[in-house]
Order: structure tokens, then C-alpha cells, then sequence
């Protein structure tokens, strides 16, 4: 069984996520490279935020969605976006890719799963555009690039870091 993916459309449900994620924490570690170590409590109080805007305001400018991969009653990743509805009249609205991360073994196809879950809440919702980002300067980020293509996504910009 390849896995299932949950929205996690509640503050009840993110606490669980961000609760067994924080037990993982040294396989979410590794996976970063260049920007330096995933902060999940930083993560945790963005979406918590966020979530809490929502509900006090549900006409606020931004609102987020969130899916979580589980994999055998496991959470093994999750993938959120901010959707830009409202944010300029004269802007298409868009899903923004904000986090995107996995941990645990054999969770390339779920982690694909998780997008094509975004894509399909983009379509169902009548969001011409999605936004995803990628590293360029990893060996994975290039092979994501490349999955990017076959999908039909095209680069747009490009973000240039410097470390000080």
C-alpha cells in the first residue's frame, strides 16, 4: 500500500502533525542541505498563524492549505501552500508553494501524491497557477527540476542566496 494523504484543515490536526514530525526530526534534518536545518517549531507557530487568521477572519487575504502523507498510520511528510486569493486585484490567484518536505524511506511517489492533491484543490477551486520552488545547487534538486518539467511546470525566477 502506497499511503494516503489528509488535510490537515484544524488546529486539533495540525498539533498531531507537528507533534509526531517533532518525533522525526532527525530524519526531516538531513534532508536539508544548503539554508542549514528545518525549524519545525518556527513551521509550527507560521501555521498555527496563520490557521488562527483564518478562523478569526475568513475573508483575511491569505489563507493556507496543508496536506500531510501518512504511510502506514505514519506521518512521513507534509506539503503547504499559501493561497494568494485576494491579495492583488490585478494578480491571477495562485498556489504558493511554502514548505515541502519528507522523511522515512520509499516516499517518492507519496511525496508526488501529496502535489497532484495540491493541483487537484487548485483546479476544483478554479487556481489557474501553483508555484513551487526548488534548491538548483543539490543533486536532488536538479532531479526535482527535472520531474517539475515532465509535469508541465516552467521556471520562472530564480532566488540567489548568499551566506553571511
Amino acid at each position: 500500500r502506497m499511503g494516503e494523504i489528509v488535510e490537515i484543515d484544524t488546529i486539533q490536526k495540525s498539533f498531531d502533525f507537528f507533534s509526531e514530525a517533532k518525533r522525526n526530526n532527525d530524519s526531516i534534518q538531513k534532508s536539508q542541505h544548503l539554508t542549514g536545518e528545518i525549524d519545525l517549531n518556527y513551521i509550527e507557530s507560521m501555521i498555527t498563524s496563520q490557521v488562527i487568521a483564518a478562523i478569526r477572519s475568513p475573508f483575511s487575504p491569505s489563507k493556507i492549505k496543508m496536506w500531510a502523507a501518512k504511510k502506514d498510520g505514519k506521518y512521513v511528510g507534509t506539503i503547504i501552500f499559501q493561497d494568494s486569493s485576494g491579495n492583488n486585484q490585478n494578480q491571477s490567484r495562485m498556489l504558493y508553494e511554502t514548505v515541502w518536505i519528507m522523511w522515512g524511506k520509499d516516499t517518492g511517489k507519496l511525496s508526488l501524491k501529496l502535489l497532484k492533491t495540491a493541483e487537484r484543490y487548485a483546479k476544483d477551486n478554479s487556481i489557474p497557477f501553483i508555484s513551487m520552488s526548488r534548491m538548483t545547487s543539490t543533486e536532488s534538486g536538479k532531479r526535482l527540476g527535472k520531474i517539475y518539467e515532465r509535469m508541465g511546470y516552467h521556471q520562472d525566477t530564480a532566488t540567489h542566496i548568499k551566506k553571511l
